[in-house]
Formats: C-alpha cells, sequence, structure tokens
C-alpha cells in the first residue's frame, strides 16, 4: 500500500504531463537497463525485481522472445526437426529490436510483436505498449 507521500510524488509527476518529464516541464531521458544470460536462469526475475524496486509504472519490459525472426520455409523444417538454433544471433529481428528501443527512447509509442512459438511466426495482433521511460 502507497504512503501518503509516495501517493503525492505520483500526483505531482503526472499531474498534467506524461511521465517522463520532471514537475518543471522539462524532457527527462529515459534510460535502458539490459539483462544477459542463458535461457531459464533468472533475467526475468531480475528484471521484474528491478521494475519493483523503481515503483513508478511507466516501465517498459522487453523481452527477447518478442524478436524472433519469422522462419522461412527451409527454417521451419529445421525447427520441426528440432534442427534450428533459437539461440544463435541470426534467429533475431535485431534491426526490429533496436527501432524498438530508438522509438521507446525518443517518447514514442511502439508495438511489439507476439511470437507464436507454435507456428514460429508473429501473431497478426502485436502488444501495444505506450511510450515510456525504460
Amino acid at each position: 500500500m502507497a504512503t501518503d507521500k509516495e501517493r503525492q510524488r505520483k500526483l505531482l509527476f503526472t499531474a498534467g504531463r506524461p511521465p517522463w518529464y520532471d514537475s518543471q516541464g522539462q524532457s527527462k531521458e529515459p534510460f535502458l537497463i539490459g539483462i544477459g544470460g542463458g535461457s531459464a536462469s533468472g533475467k526475468t526475475t531480475v528484471a521484474q525485481r528491478i521494475i519493483n524496486s523503481l515503483k513508478v509504472q511507466w516501465v517498459v519490459l522487453l523481452s527477447m522472445d518478442s524478436f524472433y525472426k519469422v522462419l522461412s520455409p527451409e527454417e521451419l523444417e529445421k525447427a520441426e526437426r528440432s534442427e534450428y538454433d533459437f539461440d544463435h544471433p541470426d534467429a533475431f529481428d535485431f534491426d526490429l529490436l533496436i527501432d524498438t528501443l530508438k522509438k521507446l527512447k525518443e517518447g514514442k509509442n511502439v508495438q511489439i510483436p507476439i511470437y507464436d512459438f507454435t507456428t514460429h511466426k508473429r501473431t497478426k495482433i502485436p502488444v501495444r505498449e505506450k511510450s515510456a521511460c525504460i
């Protein structure tokens, strides 16, 4: 439960302006925190703890899972035979990831893709994230 002081700070911070502006109306530069590690190594847990400690609601958590490339027919065949390396850098759409991060840093709205691991394609409806300080 938020204290009165935390509620007042939140009200001051959000009253009449987006959260990426300070109380004097000056734009604040958002920042990125990158967390790397192997599969099931606790990256999401660490990220959630960082987000919880920040105590702001304008944090965007991006998962690299969202940025897998759509597989070609040949790659799809390899995946069906468990021969496709989803850990290889070529498996990711880094251009889309970088574009998404740049837009977030500029305070713009972004469309975050949802990757379907069953079909190895992106779903038709991406998650719309509001622009945010990250």
